[in-house]
């Protein structure tokens, strides 16, 4: 036996374990991006639905609440809406969402506003 015998095998086991590992990082990312982009998409689904809620309330359709319109639809959406400030047509909404894989917990801070534009209403 020479002292060459088994480096080929052992380079090769530690660049399996090196892709691995790197594997597992990039899937950890991946995750976390999917998770962030669909709690974005349900804040502003619901940042847009309030401040509907309030033209609604300014036609005196009937009377709604955008925050309590916002934290519907972001608990609809799988977020949990932790903030939100109404200002003039405009609505502003911070949320979380929360990712959890093997024993780890993450919770994305998510924010989104939303309003219309007074000229399109003919105010």
């Amino acid at each position: 036996m020479s002292e060459e015998d088994g480096v080929g095998t052992v380079s090769a086991m530690m660049t399996l374990a090196v892709s691995i590992l790197l594997a597992g990082i990039l899937f950890a990312g991946i995750a976390i991006q999917v998770e962030y982009t669909r709690g974005q998409a349900a804040l502003d689904f619901a940042s847009l639905g309030a401040a509907r809620a309030i033209v609604a309330d300014f036609s005196q359709t009937q009377s709604t609440d955008p925050c309590t319109v916002a934290r519907l639809l972001i608990h609809e959406n799988g977020a949990t809406m932790k903030h939100c400030r109404v200002s003039n047509l405009d609505v502003y909404v911070t949320g979380e969402k929360t990712l959890s894989f093997f024993n780890y917990t993450l919770t994305l801070t998510i924010r989104s506003h939303g309003g219309y534009i007074k000229e399109i209403l003919n105010y």
